[in-house]
């Protein structure tokens, strides 16, 4: 059975950390979240299921690149967004690529969302969420994630492949 996460943010559904086949049939959307974690699992794994960042293909994931992100947690502990997609980029109304965390607008809840990527990391399993209201600076009628756990060379779990959809009014 999947694991929800107790204390869930006002707006936000009991995060969802998925742990087989079954319960992402059960939880995630088709499209296109479904899709991209049949896509990450057949990838190459390290331990405990997670597959290496160096499995990431971008061909592979054409039709989901707007909607994604690439996230590193560095070796002092702090989240670097690598890249992230336009779909993403449009809604918040800023760019986080190439730029640490702590470089983020003073709007963002900067310490909701490392706890997110880390709960991801340690878990070394999915997470999805669902989101509404406000966030960042958009109105969000709904908002889903799912941060998927990659490990770098060594076998580490330290990257995070996000997709973010949803649909954003002007506030």
């Amino acid at each position: 059975m999947y694991e929800p996460e107790s204390g869930a943010s006002e707006g936000l559904s009991e995060p969802v950390f998925i742990n087989s086949e079954e319960e992402a049939a059960q939880v995630l959307p088709k499209d296109p979240f479904h899709d991209l974690y049949a896509i990450w699992r057949g990838w190459d794994e390290a331990e405990d299921r997670v597959p290496f960042r160096r499995c990431l293909e971008p061909t592979d994931l054409t039709r989901f690149l707007s909607h994604m992100m690439l996230i590193e947690r560095l070796p002092e502990g702090e989240f670097f967004y690598r890249v992230v997609g336009t779909h993403i980029v449009a809604a918040v109304g800023f760019d986080p690529t190439m730029k640490p965390m702590h470089e983020l607008p003073e709007y963002v809840d900067t310490d909701a969302v490392t706890a997110a990527f880390q709960s991801a990391l340690d878990r070394k399993r999915p997470r999805f969420e669902l989101m509404t209201g406000r966030i960042f600076a958009k109105n969000w009628t709904t908002y889903r994630r799912l941060l998927l756990p990659m490990a770098d060379d060594s076998g580490t779990v330290r990257f995070i492949l996000g997709c973010v959809h949803g649909q954003a009014t002007d506030p």
